[in-house]
């Protein structure tokens, strides 16, 4: 504008000089005149609706963002934040724009629809690859998200407390989901998720008390620590059940990883079935407490059962373990008062303390890798009946010892024949004690030493046959004997 005056200033200096110039410069000044107030040609029309979306009702509530407020709702492909923050008042359906003042929506950041406890469903746009912390919590109204196939991950806290949430079904290459992401989302039923890669960090689904399935096909998985977990979470100072959870359907063809305590007291699961054929390993107490665990299947990939990790599944009737399996830890199945058969693969070397305590067993036999049975293994499983240890070839250096810790089999009150292998050297203190109705044992050939108390109170053991490799017996080895 301001040219434009000075032009016109020179312009009436001219004519004052000169009549022909004055002429021209009229003109000029009027086409000049009639260019500065032509009105701009009106914008062409808005891009079509992507399909399968409608508008969003409420487009004057997305036109009003503030773009310096202090939560992000877009950015930018480059990364360059654009921050935007959803009023609290809105509710109903809510479309995601995948557009927003130029910029293509890529995330929903941190905080975006914070205690909007009004809507009741949220349909995200493809291209969104981001669910930023908090960016839902407490929408304690909404029931429904439908989640893009862009979708990547999504930030710890970002669902806690949306209550009347229903599913969770997301299907897409590779998923990270935060800690606690959707802690006590009580109204969810069940989670499913399918794709190449999926990872569930620390209490993803901690205290979802409605959940009845969850669900996941991937080719690597990994569920976080007490990502279901029914235990009391000292940190945040509340309670956390999953304590209708029936069914697990875990199937990775490549790599698994369960974390500790994982599905700690979730005392409703029934089944669980868990398929990994390469590599998987579990935490400690991934199982445990599931009271109404009734079957199991076990990976084959799995190396070994950590410590507690099916301990007190008072349900638990029978167990399978592949020959991976080469460690079953302390108290893995401790107390599972209905576990009658329990199957052990060729490959199985180490049973330590507790393992099987209180087991309702009625008949084991034990491969001839195994070395070594700690502890207690076996103490208390007051139904065995049988003892079998597979003899092996002696001249293998592997097979060429075998261990017992003490009371391994102490009150197995129906115990009524034992065949150790030959390899064994030490009968340790209380190993067979108070196994009233014991009336055979083969003691091996290479026993050299018999501790104290080791056959106390075996009522109905009539006779031994003490091998000539026998060096020490122990007091009271044999105190209550028939």
């Amino acid at each position: 504008f301001l040219p434009m005056v000075a032009f016109v200033d020179r312009v009436t200096r001219t004519v004052r000089q000169s009549p022909l110039s004055a002429l021209v410069g009229a003109l000029f000044l009027a086409v000049c005149v009639a260019f500065a107030g032509e009105k701009p040609a009106p914008p062409g029309p808005m891009p079509p609706p992507e399909p399968g979306r409608q508008p969003q009702p409420e487009a004057s509530n997305w036109e009003r963002i503030d773009l310096d407020a202090e939560h992000a709702i877009i950015e930018n492909e480059d990364k360059s934040r654009r921050n935007s923050a959803i009023p609290v008042e809105t509710e109903g359906d809510v479309i995601v724009p995948d557009v927003l003042k130029l910029h293509r929506v890529v995330s929903i950041g941190t905080r975006a629809f914070y205690g909007c406890s009004r809507i009741t469903s949220v349909d995200i746009p493809e291209g969104v690859t981001n669910i930023a912390d908090y960016a839902f919590y407490n929408c304690s109204s909404l029931t429904n998200v439908v989640f893009p196939s862009t979708l990547k991950s999504i930030g710890a806290y970002a669902f806690v407390g949306c209550g009347q949430l229903k599913q969770v079904h997301i299907e897409v290459p590779r998923l990270l989901i935060g800690e606690r992401a959707f802690r006590n989302c009580d109204g969810l039923k069940d989670v499913q998720f399918r794709g190449d890669e999926f990872i569930a960090n620390t209490r993803a689904f901690f205290g979802c008390g409605g959940l009845l399935d969850v669900d996941f096909v991937a080719k690597d998985i990994r569920i976080g620590e007490s990502a279901f977990s029914g235990r009391y979470d000292p940190s945040p100072n509340d309670y956390g059940y999953c304590d209708h959870l029936t069914n697990v359907t875990i199937v990775a063809s490549n790599r698994l990883e369960i974390g500790a305590s994982a599905f700690n007291n979730c005392d409703a699961l029934q089944k669980a079935t868990v398929v990994s054929p390469r590599t998987a390993t579990f935490g400690n107490s991934v199982f445990s407490y599931c009271s109404g665990l009734k079957t199991i299947e076990l990976p084959e990939g799995l190396v070994g059962l950590p410590t507690n990790a099916l301990a007190y599944c008072s349900s638990l009737q029978s167990v399978s373990l592949s020959s991976n399996v080469t460690s079953i830890a302390y108290r893995a199945f401790d107390t599972c008062t209905s576990l009658t058969n329990v199957w052990l693969g060729e490959g199985l070397s180490v049973i330590e303390a507790q393992a099987f305590y209180g087991c309702a067993l009625r008949r084991l036999e034990l491969p001839q890798s195994v070395s070594s049975v700690g502890s207690r293994a076996f103490e208390m499983c007051r139904g065995l009946e049988s003892v079998l240890v597979q003899e092996g070839d002696t001249n293998r250096l592997e097979a060429a010892s075998f261990a017992l810790g003490e009371r391994a089999f102490y009150r197995c009150d129906a115990l009524t024949d034992v065949r150790l292998p030959q390899r064994a050297t030490v009968l340790p203190p209380r190993v067979f004690a108070d196994c009233e109705h014991l009336a055979a044992i083969n003691l091996p050939s290479n026993l050299t030493d018999i501790a104290e108390s080791a056959f106390e109170s075996c009522a109905a053991l009539p006779y031994v046959d003490f091998p000539k490799s026998l060096a020490s017996i122990g007091a009271m080895s044999f105190n209550g004997c028939a």
